[in-house]
């Protein structure tokens, strides 16, 4: 009978695609001679996602919010209306007067942070755009458009409900084409909105795009979401609190919840390809915790002792071209690639063939497989994401060795961008640790939890640091820094404190400075690469090399992109400084 049954779930899992099952992108909004002027509402809706109903706060009401198109040197014009008319427990509230300012000069904020309230004000991140903070005032602006001064990608905004805040974001000319990507970013409420689905895609046309073999690849947007409900379909509006169990967060005082994953906010859709075609992959975690471990195996019957079906049997090759956005010369073949919190990549996958010409296999799964990324609960469970459903005439396509791109001449070069090449000047170490021990857990930074009063460190623009990143935590912490990527050069251990050493903190050694001692790491095979946002091992360190731009001053952030731990204080303010402003420099408490 077992056995039946078995076979039963097999045929289902190959039977003609429903039209709830259908694979769809969001809306996509572009670019024209120079300029992406447009609009986002935050309101709440009712979505039916994975059969579930969900009632949240998203752009323009859609789970994920439109995909924003444009190009390297455009100015992105977005006017942000904060519609949000109920609590998160569903209680009506009054719209507020006035538009957007910085929490520093918003007389209530301290106040409202106790409150309920707090979890929906809003603001807007352009993740990974290599863009100034705040609007410099040489670029002229349209008053037509926008009747005062915007604003710029600044973390510190609040917009309340019924406000409204008009941003001007100056792309550079020499921003790399990739996938980007727009979420909210208030302290202490950006886990929640994001749990409720507000992200959005940022496209960034650049060379990449024409290179052979990728031009001619059928594109796809694949944005991984994780929504996390009550029985009501809501985001629990108590404080998040991490838990054992499939559900990695739950709330304190704990209401009972559930994890949904969406693809585009579909649950589980089927994407359609043909033998020996290629299609191009962009793909978002736009998680507020979970990691992506990603395998794309042809579906079959589960197995008994596995009843989340974690096998990765046969896997189809993706041939990774881009991280977070900048691409690479040539592609790099992972049987799995994973995702943590924030990254994006570009792959290239073939769908295989056998002699005939036919599918290899009918559907494929796209698995998030098991995963220890430090829970208290432990591995994550596998989850199934979407089904590639195989069909039609088989297509003759080959995948490229090398990526090639044109330069501004016209000249063929390798795509992606250089790896660094001047010795870094200053050094930094930068400690993360959390303390699960108090009623409501705390995350730091430097041993400090977030002050948007306090900048943790300044740095000069058109210089080259090596930030040391040390995990005092079980925790794999998402580093993300903004405005500048940067280069992973070295991962390794911290070196554990002895019984009697007097030099010793959270049971690591200190050097006589008081920094922690590492132990002696190695050169990842990764370390050409760029990210903007990278997991830093447990009880270890990473070094990152990055440069920071000089074209681009002001204000922003580093945080933790596991994003419940960044609303529970693990995020910092740092200063990007003028050349040679040592005013400017002397702000830093390093």
């Amino acid at each position: 009978m077992r056995a039946i049954l078995y076979a039963l779930l097999w045929a289902a899992s190959v039977a003609p695609v429903q039209a709830q099952d259908a694979f769809f992108e969001p809306a996509r909004r572009s670019s024209s001679n120079g300029m992406l002027n447009t609009s986002l509402d935050i309101h709440v809706a009712e979505k039916l996602v994975a059969g579930r109903k969900i009632v949240t706060a998203a752009y323009e009401g859609t789970i994920p919010g439109p995909t924003l198109e444009v190009r390297p040197g455009d100015m992105l014009q977005i006017h942000l209306k904060n519609s949000i008319d109920r609590l998160l427990d569903g209680t009506r509230i009054h719209p507020y007067p006035g538009a957007c300012v910085p929490i520093a000069q918003d007389p209530d904020a301290d106040g409202e942070m106790k409150t309920p309230v707090w979890a929906i004000f809003t603001n807007l991140h352009t993740h990974g755009l290599q863009v100034a903070p705040e609007f410099p005032p040489t670029i002229p602006y349209d008053p037509r458009n926008l009747p005062a001064a915007p604003r710029g990608d600044n973390p510190l905004l609040v917009i309340k409900p019924g406000q409204t805040c008009d941003y001007a974001i100056q792309l550079p000319r020499d921003q790399p084409g990739g996938l980007y990507w727009y979420h909210p970013h208030v302290h202490m409420a950006t886990s929640r909105q994001m749990w409720g689905g507000m992200a959005g895609a940022i496209i960034v046309r650049g060379l990449l795009d024409e290179a052979p073999g990728v031009k001619e690849a059928t594109e796809h947007l694949l944005i991984l979401q994780e929504l996390l409900v009550d029985n009501w379909g809501r985001v629990p509006s108590n404080h998040p609190a991490p838990t054992a169990g499939f559900t990695q967060f739950g709330s304190i005082p704990p209401v009972p919840t559930n994890e949904i994953y969406a693809v585009n906010g579909v649950g589980l859709p089927v994407i359609s390809a043909r033998p020996g075609e290629v299609q191009r992959w962009r793909l978002l975690a736009a998680s507020s915790h979970r990691f992506f471990n990603l395998c794309l195996t042809p579906k079959g019957p589960p197995a008994k002792e596995d009843p989340y079906d974690s096998r990765c049997d046969q896997p189809v090759t993706f041939h990774q071209i881009g991280q977070d956005g900048i691409g690479f010369p040539a592609p790099v073949a992972h049987t799995t690639i994973n995702l943590a919190p924030a990254n994006r990549v570009d792959v290239l996958l073939q769908v295989p063939k056998n002699a005939a010409g036919a599918c290899a296999a009918p559907t494929y799964a796209l698995r998030a497989l098991p995963y220890d990324q430090g829970h208290p609960g432990g591995t994550l469970p596998a989850i199934d994401l979407a089904t590639v459903r195989c069909w039609g005439p088989p297509k003759d396509a080959r995948l490229p060795d090398r990526l090639i791109c044109k330069d501004a001449r016209g000249v063929d070069v390798l795509c992606g961008e250089p790896p660094l090449g001047p010795t870094p000047g200053r050094a930094r170490q930068v400690v993360f640790s959390g303390d699960l021990h108090t009623a409501v857990p705390r995350f730091y930074l430097d041993f400090q939890q977030f002050d948007d009063t306090h900048i943790s460190q300044a740095v000069e623009v058109g210089t080259v640091e090596e930030w040391t990143l040390v995990n005092l935590d079980v925790f794999q912490h998402p580093f993300h820094i903004h405005v500048n990527p940067f280069e992973v050069v070295e991962l390794g251990q911290l070196v554990p404190a002895a019984a009697g050493d007097s030099l010793a903190k959270n049971g690591f050694r200190l050097d006589a400075n008081g920094k922690f001692l590492l132990q002696a790491g190695t050169r990842p095979p990764f370390a050409d690469v760029w990210w903007d946002t990278f997991a830093l091992p447990p009880h270890g360190y990473a070094k990152v090399r990055m440069r920071f731009r000089p074209d681009t001053t002001g204000t922003t952030v580093y945080h933790c992109h596991i994003l419940p731990h960044e609303d529970m204080g693990m995020m910092a303010l740092f200063r990007l400084c003028p050349k040679g402003d040592q005013k400017c420099l002397s702000l830093s408490s390093k």
